[in-house]
């Protein structure tokens, strides 16, 4: 009995865990319900559904006000589809945010003959840029 109440304290007040991903929070939560099964506790979809709706973090925020107010019978299914959705969503923004900029470096070092040469190769808004210290140049290409 005792473990039966503690995994209901543990489901009700279960929350994403920010510094997880999607799946680990939506694993852990449906292990939650499955230990709940196991000590032949039923839960109902409605309330599946409302505690997933109550976990989750701010930045799914959006797709929380858009599934409660849409309307349409809500499952855990449909909510975990909507937030996989913005998931990927948020991963090709930030994907994209990411190319935005960047720099690599070459290296070629010759300890014989003479000092390293470097040549960038920087990306900045979708332009290439190639900068060469032994020509002292900057070029677009």
């Amino acid at each position: 009995m005792p473990n039966k109440c503690y995994l209901l304290s543990q489901f009700y007040n279960f929350r994403f865990d920010p510094s997880s991903d999607l799946e680990e929070n939506l694993d852990r939560f449906t292990k939650l319900i499955e230990d709940l099964a196991n000590c032949h506790e039923k839960l109902f979809d409605d309330q599946q559904v409302v505690a997933l709706l109550n976990s989750l973090s701010d930045k799914y925020k959006d797709i929380r006000i858009a599934l409660e107010y849409g309307g349409q019978d809500l499952t855990f299914e449909i909510i975990t589809l909507a937030l996989k959705n913005k998931d990927l969503a948020l991963k090709i923004e930030s994907k994209d945010s990411k190319y935005g900029e960047g720099l690599h470096i070459k290296d070629k070092w010759n300890p014989i003959k003479k000092p390293p040469t470097y040549n960038f190769n920087l990306h900045k808004k979708g332009k290439l840029f190639r900068i060469s210290n032994s020509k002292r140049s900057i070029k677009r290409m």
